[in-house]
């Protein structure tokens, strides 16, 4: 098993009495991409913030690059050093020119360094002459970007990264992360609701809904091993929780006079199962994208069994 880079276990959070994660586990390998999805109010945020040690569980254990959760003084400087940082809403000093805002982090910190801030700033072609409040927000997102890689963190935390980003832009992020990532090995976790960018760039993920976790794994096998059938035939509630036993079968959903039938595994299985029930008269074998895949296990429809 790969070694993880954030393992979280049984994650607990309330506000005022609302929970917001009710028992997350996730295990983030080292030098993996990982993807946190979940519709609005999932506890995506919470999740990372816990990572950062901005927000205190209330149960549950942890460890973010080998240092407990919880403990007294998390999370320690020495930690800090080592994660870049990009929450979903962040601030920059306004009344200074980028620049200058570079300059006065660098002081700050003296990881930071210059030739990374000057890829990315040619990357992005950031005008650093400008004061931070003359630039756009993707611009902002862009130069809080560079200032999270510029000390060459071993994990990357971003919120909803792309928000504010044009296309364009948007691509050149993407693609600096993956390039960044592939050839360093940093260890990268970011929420977001764009499902493309995650069959992009991320070969782990996460799905995150009422504050657990409900699918978690390598993207490519997700994609393989989530399918859909759909059959034809005569069905009562007999014939729908006899098709709903069968090993590998997650959900059956009523679609017009059809059943589909969303399998989790044993696909092939399922199938051959299916063939053998004497009122299913037509069997067909969908194939689903990440966001199929994402809105089967998020989207509130109509299904039985």
């Amino acid at each position: 098993m790969s070694e993880a880079a954030v393992l979280l276990s049984g994650i607990v959070k309330r506000f005022k009495g609302t929970p917001a994660l009710a028992g997350v586990d996730l295990e983030v390998p080292v030098g993996s991409v990982f993807a946190l999805l979940g519709p609005n109010g999932a506890g995506k945020t919470t999740t990372l913030r816990i990572i950062m040690g901005l927000v205190r569980p209330d149960a549950g254990s942890g460890r973010v690059l080998g240092v407990a959760l919880g403990q007294r003084g998390y999370p320690p400087v020495s930690l800090m050093q080592r994660i870049g940082y990009v929450p979903e809403r962040f601030s920059l000093w306004e009344n200074m020119t980028g620049k200058d805002l570079v300059k006065f982090c660098a002081e700050l910190n003296p990881h930071i360094k210059v030739e990374v801030v000057d890829r990315y700033i040619h990357l992005f072609r950031l005008p650093m002459n400008s004061m931070v409040k003359r630039l756009s927000a993707g611009q902002k997102s862009q130069l809080a970007l560079t200032l999270a890689m510029s000390s060459e963190p071993d994990l990357l935390v971003l919120d909803e990264p792309t928000r504010g980003l044009d296309p364009e832009n948007r691509r050149k992020y993407l693609q600096a992360l993956l390039e960044d990532a592939v050839e360093n090995g940093r260890t990268v976790i970011l929420s977001t609701h764009e499902i493309s960018h995650v069959e992009r760039i991320a070969d782990r993920m996460a799905i995150l809904k009422d504050g657990k976790v409900i699918l978690s794994g390598r993207v490519d096998e997700i994609i393989d091993n989530e399918k859909r059938i759909r059959v034809t035939g005569q069905f009562d509630d007999v014939s729908v929780s006899r098709i709903s036993s069968i090993r590998g079968v997650r959900r059956v959903c009523r679609e017009g006079s059809s059943l589909l039938i969303h399998v989790s595994s044993n696909v092939h299985e399922v199938r051959e199962s299916l063939t053998r029930l004497p009122f299913i008269a037509g069997i067909q074998v969908l194939d689903q994208n990440l966001e199929e895949v994402f809105l089967s296990y998020t989207a509130d429809m109509t299904y039985m069994g």
